[in-house]
């Protein structure tokens, strides 16, 4: 069997897509507003990722309507799960962060360019040192539905998962309406966009 190659993206491929990703978001946001039958969706799906951002919530449905748990390809495997053949990745974006040491003279320097005693004094505590988060990128996740688990497995993977949401038509028509009267038309959106 050949080995696959893959042709490294240009920063402009790069661009190309988080900004594509964004107008999905932009686009899935106003979607998923538009009555209160669809903010109680949305509402409902975004409980059962709740260390996800809004953000990254609103891509996963957008890509996966029937998402349950997300994972990353390695993470599924160190849980004894296999990606199916042939399943597609989902895309969201994960923080690209930057470790820094500050140095005996006060002046912060990269963690890739400290040297060995440097690392170890910052291990130690003697110096400070900082991680901090500079940007985005586009990560794959797949779903547990993509796994080899049945779904009688998954409460082993998600033990804490949480209770639904659950809500009647004149709730949820309370609950929209609150919404409305509190977030300005475009809050929604904005947050999506500004959310980590």
């Amino acid at each position: 069997m050949a080995k696959t190659t893959y042709k490294r993206r240009t920063p402009e491929e790069i661009k190309a897509q988080v900004d594509a990703y964004g107008e999905q978001i932009v686009r899935a946001a106003r979607e998923y507003t538009a009555t209160p039958e669809d903010l109680h969706s949305l509402l409902d799906f975004m409980a059962q990722f709740p260390t996800y951002s809004v953000r990254n919530q609103v891509l996963i449905k957008s890509q996966s309507p029937g998402a349950q748990g997300v994972a990353s390809f390695r993470r599924f495997q160190d849980l004894g799960a296999s990606v199916q053949k042939g399943e597609h990745a989902l895309k969201i974006f994960a923080p690209q962060t930057s470790k820094t040491i500050r140095g005996e003279d006060g002046k912060w320097i990269p963690y890739s360019k400290a040297t060995v005693e440097q690392k170890a004094k910052a291990k130690s505590g003697a110096l400070q040192h900082r991680e901090r988060v500079v940007g985005y990128r586009m990560v794959n996740v797949f779903d547990v539905t993509q796994t080899d688990l049945s779904p009688d497995e998954y409460p082993k993977l998600y033990p804490n998962r949480p209770i639904n949401f659950v809500a009647d038509e004149q709730r949820s028509q309370i609950l929209y309406d609150a919404w409305l009267t509190i977030q300005s038309p475009g809050a929604f959106l904005f947050l999506c966009m500004t959310a980590t």
